[in-house]
């Protein structure tokens, strides 16, 4: 969640769940080189369905450490793109990945390949 990205995040506060009720609950993932992210959100109930942050190493470590203590879990790269992210949801199981994110997100995920439609 980056620019534009971080904007719509912001102003609508989204919950990233299933509609269907009962079934498959997806993991919710965020993307934040940065760590501008807000204290209190949706996606930081973890009660509800379980969330991982993908950042930077060493972005806003006060703002990874109040997280950490919501349930949340923070996973830090060398340098956070696309196609590690990916790599470690591979790694993890995670199959299927719905990319729900602005133009300075999508660009470089289609570019190097990560998305496949």
């Amino acid at each position: 969640v980056e620019n534009s990205g971080v904007h719509s995040f912001l102003l609508s506060d989204p919950r990233l769940t299933a509609r269907h009720g009962g079934g498959h609950v997806p993991v919710r993932i965020v993307m934040s080189q940065t760590m501008k992210l807000p204290e209190v959100a949706h996606l930081w109930d973890v009660s509800v369905a379980r969330t991982i942050v993908a950042t930077q190493r060493g972005a806003r470590r006060e703002v990874q450490k109040l997280l950490s203590s919501k349930g949340v879990e923070v996973v830090e790269f060398d340098i956070l793109n696309p196609r590690d992210l990916m790599e470690y949801c591979y790694e993890r199981g995670y199959l299927s990945v719905l990319w729900e994110c602005g133009g300075s997100l999508s660009a470089p995920a289609i570019a190097s390949g990560v998305i496949h439609k």
